[in-house]
């Protein structure tokens, strides 16, 4: 169940259960792929450089005796993260409006 509590993975990574076997995980991306020429250029410490902190939202699936993430997923910039809280009044709003199936 979703109740709030933050836990740890096995990577150390910190996660919120947002229940049906889904996570929010924060974890911070050190690759390359996603980070500036001016920030590799000006860091010669590997050990401690800089990374993008990232959210994501993924299902998990039971592997045995642990749980694996899943394909379904997405990761969040902290900028999106943002505006996802930002337009989280508009969304609300959005779904009183909608009808469901009970």
């Amino acid at each position: 169940t979703a109740d709030g509590e933050v836990k740890t993975n096995e990577e150390g990574d910190k996660y919120v259960d947002l229940g049906r076997k889904r996570r929010a995980t924060v974890r911070v991306f050190k690759g390359t792929s996603l980070r500036s020429n001016t920030v590799r250029q000006n860091r010669d410490d590997t050990d401690h450089r800089p990374g993008i902190p990232l959210i994501d939202i993924r299902e998990y699936f039971d592997s045995g005796k642990d749980q694996k993430p899943g394909k379904k997923g997405i990761s969040l910039k902290l900028e999106e993260w943002q505006a996802l809280k930002q337009n989280a009044d508009a969304i609300d709003a959005i779904l009183s409006n909608v009808k469901t199936k009970d």
